[in-house]
C-alpha cells in the first residue's frame, strides 16, 4: 500500500530486456495501458517513461454530480472543473511530474471509502485529471493523437481513499 507521501514516481521501463514486449507492438500497448510495469531501466538505456501521483483522501464527484450541477445553473459545472482542476493541479505539482509528449496511456486506480458509486459514475472524475494535465503542461493535448489509451481500476478502502493517476509515455512503432 502507497502511503500518502509517496506521491510520484517516474520510472523509465525497459523495452530491450528479454521477456518484453518491444515498443509499438500490441503487446506493449496492452502493457502500457493495463499499467503493468516492465521493469527499471538502466540509468543509460532508454525506454518508455511512466509518471504516476496519488489524490489522497478524495472522491472526484461522479457523473451523476457533475450533471446535477450542469443543471442546477449554467456556471455549476464550470466552478466545479475550476475547483477540482486546482485540487488536481496541487497534486500534479507537489509529484513535480515532467512534461510528456504524446501518446501516453493513462491508468486510473480510484479507490474509494465504500463501495456505494458505480464504476461509470466514479470515471467520469477523470475529465477532471485530464484538464488539470493539459493545463499543467504536463501532456500537450487531451485528444486521440496525444491519449493513447486509457484504463481504469476500482476498490474500495475505507482507511486510504484516494485516485492514483499513471501516465505511461507509448513508444509507436512497426508491429
Amino acid at each position: 500500500m502507497r502511503a500518502a507521501s509517496e506521491v510520484a514516481h517516474t520510472i523509465p521501463l525497459e523495452s530491450g530486456r528479454t521477456g518484453a514486449a518491444a515498443p509499438g507492438t500490441q503487446a506493449a500497448r496492452r502493457s502500457a495501458i493495463s499499467g503493468e510495469k516492465e521493469g527499471a531501466a538502466s540509468a543509460t538505456g532508454g525506454g518508455m517513461m511512466q509518471q504516476s501521483f496519488t489524490i489522497p483522501q478524495q472522491s472526484f464527484p461522479g457523473l451523476n454530480e457533475i450533471i446535477k450541477a450542469a443543471k442546477a445553473h449554467p456556471m455549476a459545472y464550470s466552478s466545479m472543473k475550476k475547483d477540482w482542476g486546482e485540487v488536481v493541479a496541487f497534486w500534479i505539482r507537489k509529484a513535480k511530474l515532467k512534461p510528456m509528449r504524446g501518446p501516453v496511456s493513462i491508468h486510473f486506480e480510484w479507490v474509494e471509502k465504500n463501495g456505494r458509486r458505480d464504476p461509470d459514475n466514479i470515471r467520469a472524475g477523470s475529465k477532471f485529471a485530464l484538464d488539470a494535465l493539459v493545463k499543467a503542461k504536463i501532456i500537450p493535448n487531451d485528444n486521440m493523437k496525444t491519449i493513447w489509451g486509457m484504463a481504469d481500476s476500482y476498490r474500495v478502502d475505507k482507511a486510504n481513499h484516494r485516485v492514483v493517476v499513471t501516465l505511461t509515455q507509448v513508444e509507436m512503432g512497426c508491429d
